[in-house]
């Protein structure tokens, strides 16, 4: 069974961060965009990084219902993640 909480703290951990990556770039029109889009895939790499490691450790003391729950929810923010990123360099 998918542990629904550890999905629900990782999509709350890329929106704060998406969130204060859109306010601290003032709009994020024209270039600024790709400013916005560098600082989130960085951002989104290193939470990436960590949840996959996160479940690697998880897999290896035999919690397999912990890993799989990393593992989906690292796939959840790199697909949302993503198209929120390229979504809003497109607009601007």
């Amino acid at each position: 069974m998918i542990n629904q909480k550890i999905l629900g703290i990782n999509l709350l951990i890329l929106f704060i961060y998406s969130a204060i990556a859109f306010m601290t770039m003032g709009g994020a029109t024209g270039y600024d965009a790709l400013g916005f889009a560098f600082i989130m895939m960085l951002c989104l790499a290193i939470q990436v990084i960590v949840c996959i490691i996160i479940s690697i450790v998880q897999f290896r003391r035999k919690q397999n219902p912990i890993a799989k729950s990393y593992l989906l929810s690292t796939a959840l923010v790199i697909l949302i993640g993503i198209s929120s990123c390229f979504g809003l360099v497109s607009i601007s």
